[in-house]
């Protein structure tokens, strides 16, 4: 690849996390045993070679039900995170920034099943700003081919996923 780019997976290093979903623990369990195969620790290796690289980094439930917390707090209005929560984040904010960003390279970050894509970006506006600085650029280099409708359905479809791959990037431990 030539963006010099790093993935970050962050695995649960146990299934005892909690959840407020109203399930069951073996009902979770077995839904979870369904997407296994879509973890990125379960085929990172087979295409290594052909993917940014990777790094894992493990996290405890206790963790896990902080990043919970956090969000139900943030985005829920629930007051559900606590002081214990708040320093279990703030460990894993160091533990990014000394192990992962004091470094040249950008990354996304994925929870093990749950990639960059599945969520809302930090910041909207990158999007549209990325999609017209490459619009522009493909435009000027290719000003034929936008005239057509075929071409111009083209270019903008290249310059869509070049902004929303771009917008995935973070590069420090608090955009993580």
């Amino acid at each position: 690849m030539n963006e010099s780019s790093t993935a970050v997976a962050v695995k649960i290093s146990s299934n005892q996390t909690t959840h407020n979903s109203g399930e069951s623990y073996d009902e979770q369990l077995l839904k979870r045993s369904k997407n296994v195969d879509f973890d990125v620790e379960a085929w990172y290796k087979i295409i290594k070679n052909e993917t940014f690289h990777t790094k894992l980094l493990p996290i405890s439930p206790s963790l896990a039900q902080a990043f919970v917390n956090f969000y139900q707090t943030r985005f829920m209005l629930k007051t559900s995170l606590t002081l214990h929560d708040v320093e279990l984040i703030q460990s894993m904010r160091h533990q990014l920034k000394e192990q992962i960003f004091n470094s040249n390279h950008t990354f996304f970050i994925r929870l093990s099943a749950r990639s960059p894509k599945d969520g809302k970006p930090l910041d909207s506006g990158k999007i549209g700003e990325f999609y017209q600085e490459k619009l522009s650029e493909l435009q000027a280099k290719y000003p034929n081919e936008y005239q057509t409708t075929k071409g111009k359905a083209n270019i903008q479809t290249i310059a869509l996923y070049y902004a929303q791959f771009h917008s995935l990037k973070v590069t420090n431990e608090d955009q993580a």
